[in-house]
């Protein structure tokens, strides 16, 4: 499934400067201009240059912090990234785009805690996204809190959006279950899913339900163009490989984490916590 990121339900925290202003700080306007064009770099030097040089308006530099921040996540910098979004949050407590966006550069950089407290602060701003609920929810599980994981997929599943495939959030909810001992049937038996059940991800719903089996399962995922495939391999590889995993068959689940490693696109929610698990199972082998 791609991922949606956090930042679809909100406004883009960077604002347009007027003629006046852009004149006054022309390496803010810089910046501007780069992040507009994509050139990461010469938007992190000009920013940078706009939050040194002392006359910039005192409303203008959070725009300014969050800005480079971004272009710090695009370099993969996150460190820093995150470093610039605290910034934000100091001078603009109740700003989410800049916790959504901290959220994702700890995630990014490991830091699982962090990415929670960042997404349980966007709930309390952000109270009625299913997306945000869903997000949340995968990020709580990657910390391995799977009892609040499972509470923010059926806050998400009660939403009941139009033009959203809440089957994910119903496959992430028997994860939930597994991870925490119970079954994925019994995880998913009391939610209603929504969309079409014919549908990709119907397969690994029905699997994760007791309705069909894995060569079920893998015939279906082969179904489909070539994209296609690639795309129902990589969540295959990351859902069963979680299955196995649940019930002692690391091997198994060590190739399955690794398919999906190698076929999910950089966008697709399963991608992270695949890496993660790979690297649990890879380091837990070592002398």
């Amino acid at each position: 499934m791609l991922f949606l990121g956090l930042l679809v339900v909100f406004l883009s925290a960077s604002s347009i400067v007027t003629s006046a202003q852009a004149s006054a700080f022309a390496d803010f306007n810089q910046g501007l201009e780069a992040r507009n064009r994509n050139d990461a770099d010469a938007a992190i030097a000009a920013f940078s240059r706009a939050l040194t040089g002392g006359d910039l308006l005192p409303g203008l530099k959070p725009v300014a912090l969050y800005d480079r921040g971004e272009a710090y996540q695009r370099k993969q910098e996150y460190a820093e990234a995150v470093a610039d979004f605290s910034a934000v949050i100091k001078q603009e407590p109740d700003n989410p785009e800049a916790y959504a966006r901290r959220s994702e550069s700890s995630l990014a950089l490991g830091n699982y805690e962090a990415a929670t407290q960042d997404c349980e602060q966007l709930t309390l701003l952000k109270p009625n996204s299913a997306t945000l609920w869903a997000a949340c929810g995968r990020i709580a599980f990657m910390a391995g809190r799977f009892d609040q994981a499972a509470s923010h997929f059926r806050r998400a599943l009660q939403f009941g959006e139009r033009d959203r495939n809440a089957s994910y959030d119903l496959l992430w909810l028997g994860l939930t279950g597994l991870k925490s001992g119970r079954t994925a049937a019994g995880e998913m038996s009391g939610p209603v899913q929504s969309g079409d059940r014919h549908a990709w991800p119907a397969p690994l719903v029905e699997f994760f339900g007791g309705q069909i089996g894995e060569d079920a399962l893998q015939g279906a995922a082969a179904a489909g163009d070539a994209t296609a495939q690639k795309a129902q391999q990589c969540e295959v590889g990351f859902y069963l490989g979680e299955w196995k995993l649940a019930y002692q068959k690391k091997a198994e689940a060590e190739s399955l984490f690794q398919t999906a490693v190698q076929l999910c696109p950089k966008n697709f929610i399963e991608l992270y916590p695949a890496k993660s698990e790979l690297k649990k199972i890879q380091q837990a082998a070592m002398p």
